[in-house]
């Protein structure tokens, strides 16, 4: 297995960001457009499937495309220790029967919306010992940059149930304004989308001091004995990143 991460981003992702992260020294595999997905997202990866518990879910509708199921090969061919797991959720162009696979696992915690969430990912928690953690952002993962530093688990996000959940946990967080995230065809990203941890340092998608919270993240990720660091000068955009 290659010890290089790797960096899923949906096929809309600007090709500075690209090249960006490849310099940087991130395996990157495009993630094409899925059939049956609002089109907007329809080649975000956090949309696409769910990466965790030892497995790959992936909808099985969706492994009968076949850019999709290329996509999917060449991720494990990379990641020989995750199984395949193949579900019976439908795609679907509308929330919440869309975010089925956009979850996060947070120390012993599966965060998610549990009634749109996927059977076969809550099954998969369950024998794992992982708690459910519910909340009403069923956009739980777009909605939450995740860091698993050293010193601990953080979330930074602009969404008021996502703070309640991390208070409740006790688990870092920093609420930042909500906007200045580009995502075509939306108003507006999220912060999860556009940005992953790796390694000591959480990469953004974009420049995040152009972002009106820049330096509250810049010190938040100080207090945590991480760096934030920008794939390139634009504004922050929402590709629904997944680094695996």
């Amino acid at each position: 297995m290659s010890s290089t991460p790797l960096l899923l981003l949906s096929a809309t992702t600007p090709n500075r960001i690209i090249s960006s992260a490849r310099s940087t020294g991130f395996d990157v595999i495009i993630m094409p457009p899925a059939p049956g997905m609002a089109a907007p997202v329809a080649s975000h990866p956090d949309m696409l499937l769910f990466a965790g518990f030892g497995s790959l879910f992936v909808r099985t509708a969706h492994m009968a495309d076949e850019n999709f199921a290329r996509a999917i090969h060449e991720i494990l061919l990379r990641r020989p220790n995750y199984k395949l797991v193949e579900t019976d959720d439908t795609p679907s162009d509308k929330y919440p029967a869309d975010v089925c696979f956009n979850c996060f696992v947070l120390g012993n915690s599966l965060i998610c919306r549990a009634d749109a969430v996927s059977d076969a990912i809550k099954s998969a928690a369950s024998e794992a010992g992982t708690s459910l953690e519910s909340m009403a952002q069923g956009y739980a993962k777009c909605s939450c940059a995740v860091i698993n530093a050293p010193s601990g688990d953080a979330i930074i996000s602009s969404d008021l149930s996502v703070i309640a959940l991390t208070e409740r946990l006790k688990i870092p967080s920093l609420k930042i304004t909500p906007g200045n995230i580009s995502l075509p065809g939306y108003d507006s990203g999220f912060i999860g989308g556009a940005s992953f941890y790796s390694n000591g340092v959480l990469y953004f998608l974009g420049d995040y001091h152009r972002h009106p919270d820049g330096d509250a993240i810049d010190a938040f990720c100080r207090s945590l004995g991480i760096r934030a660091e920008s794939l390139s000068d634009d504004i922050l955009f929402d590709a629904g990143c997944l680094c695996i």
